[in-house]
């Protein structure tokens, strides 16, 4: 059975590009929580789409780029930076 037929009507009609908007949103902490819902909004949450942008934000786009290494994801580069931003 495909996974389109998990869905409900309404989630059918929306693309990953118009949730991707939505979570953009979001803080972090909700961000992780809309992730625990199912598996679309858990690959959706990790999205680089979300997590680049935000990570170049908090952190500036020469650090973003220059902490970001080629086998992590955005998500992950964006944890790394917040854990040393707050140790002593």
């Amino acid at each position: 059975m495909s996974s389109v037929a998990n869905l409900s009507p309404f989630q059918q009609t929306m693309s990953d590009e118009v949730y991707l908007h939505i979570l953009a949103f979001l803080d972090n902490r909700s961000l992780q929580a809309v992730a625990c819902t199912s598996k679309r909004f858990k690959r959706l949450a990790k999205d680089f789409q979300i997590w680049k942008p935000r990570t170049e934000l908090e952190f500036g786009k020469v650090v973003a780029e220059g902490a970001k290494q080629s086998n992590k994801s955005w998500k992950q580069t964006h944890d790394e930076l917040s854990a040393s931003k707050n140790s002593c």
